[in-house]
């Protein structure tokens, strides 16, 4: 299974995965351990490891891919804030200024917070 397949498949199945990054990779990931049968008490070690999960950056590529050529697949809303956000930095930065190159997700912080609730989400943590 690609990785593309996967993202598909997550972005279709969990409508949560269309805004939020974090919970498309934390997905992936998990239909990945399941696929390869890696248990998810090991996919935090197992994700730091060498080639055993892939990139988030391909993730999250494949995910803007997918969802250019299905925009069934967007959250309208999602994508109306992200969009409301980059003109605000554009007016605030200027337009060619690389404002979001420095963003990383932090995975650990996601996964470790107890408050999350997402219902079309199987969550393992």
């Amino acid at each position: 299974m690609t990785i593309k397949q996967y993202v598909f498949d997550a972005l279709k199945k969990y409508p949560s995965t269309r805004s939020n990054d974090a919970l498309l990779i934390y997905q992936v990931f998990r239909e990945y351990a399941q696929n390869n049968g890696i248990p998810m008490a090991e996919v935090h070690a197992a994700a730091r490891a060498l080639g055993l999960f892939p990139a988030i950056r391909t993730i999250i590529r494949e995910r803007q891919v997918i969802q250019a050529k299905h925009p069934e697949l967007t959250d309208k809303k999602a994508v109306e804030e992200r969009e409301a956000m980059a003109e605000e930095c554009r007016q605030e930065y200027g337009p060619d200024s690389d404002w979001a190159s420095g963003l990383e997700l932090d995975l650990d912080a996601f996964v470790d917070d107890a408050d999350l609730d997402f219902p079309d989400l199987e969550l393992d943590i």
